[in-house]
């Protein structure tokens, strides 16, 4: 029987760095006048999406470092909406991936284990970092059909 060896670091980190890497592809993939306009009333637009991934991920990286953190759900809206051109969109995404890789490469094995109160829950280091990469493939499977909507049915993902 043959053991497979897991960093829990290296794939965090990969999984945030591709997830940012194809959220920018596939914002840049979105026609410029609907990149920043909602699609359907109440929706939010393409780059407002982005910016959020860049805030949690800037936030997540915090909690990381200080575990009584607290992340404010009203004041990340409030932050994110200040993004309103794809290049502060994509430059709110690489600060905070840039943040949270940071921090996560700060941490050891165990350290990963420790659990945080986040959200209403307990999580785990490891679970909050492996939950902002679903939150971010989420996100990229809103651009991913907004950019159908838009008449571009490509993948960008390189």
């Amino acid at each position: 029987m043959t053991t497979c060896p897991f960093d829990p670091r290296a794939f965090l980190v990969s999984g945030i760095e591709k997830g940012a890497a194809r959220l920018k592809a596939d914002l840049l993939a979105i026609p410029a006048a609907a990149a920043v306009t909602a699609q359907a009333e109440g929706a939010r637009t393409p780059v407002n999406i982005v910016a959020e991934c860049g805030v949690l991920s800037g936030y997540l990286a915090e909690k990381l470092r200080d575990h009584s953190y607290t992340l404010d759900h009203d004041l990340m809206v409030e932050t994110t909406q200040k993004y309103d051109t794809v290049d502060a969109a994509l430059h709110c995404l690489a600060d905070g991936t840039s943040k949270l890789v940071s921090a996560i490469q700060t941490l050891d094995e165990h350290s990963l284990q420790a659990e945080v109160d986040l959200f209403g829950r307990k999580w785990s280091l490891f679970e909050l970092c492996a939950l902002n990469i679903t939150h971010l493939s989420y996100h990229d499977g809103q651009l991913n059909y907004i950019q159908m909507l838009n008449g571009d049915a490509e993948n960008h993902w390189g």
